[in-house]
């Protein structure tokens, strides 16, 4: 009986062995992809982050620009200016303040909504 036994534990002992073995490397191979994988999704979002600030960045430049366009349009109107120092001297003056947004509307388009 205890040759049997003994038997038994000589014959288990490879297959413990072949099991830790294969465990220990689906383990370190499911290590390295889950690596390799989280390495690639953080380039990947790196990637994104970096376009989505480059075409913030060139739709600032383009708002600014816009915004440098209409200030220089109404700075060299000698019409406009007289309209706003006249609204400047003259707060209470309800014609003046019509024509200036009336000047911004034709500029802009009515932005009410």
């Amino acid at each position: 009986m205890k040759a049997v036994a003994k038997e038994e534990r000589r014959v288990a002992y490879p297959l413990v062995l072949i099991f830790v073995l294969l465990v220990a490397g689906i383990v370190t191979v499911g290590c390295l992809y889950y690596r390799n994988y989280e390495r690639r999704f953080h380039a990947e979002a790196g990637r994104q982050l970096s376009a989505i600030a480059e075409l913030k960045v060139g739709e600032l430049a383009q708002y600014r620009k816009e915004r440098m366009e209409d200030a220089a349009i109404f700075f060299n109107n000698a019409a406009f200016s007289g309209l706003v120092r006249r609204l400047l001297e003259h707060p209470e003056d309800d014609e003046a303040q019509q024509q200036i947004q009336e000047w911004d509307r034709q500029m802009h388009g009515d932005r009410s909504v």
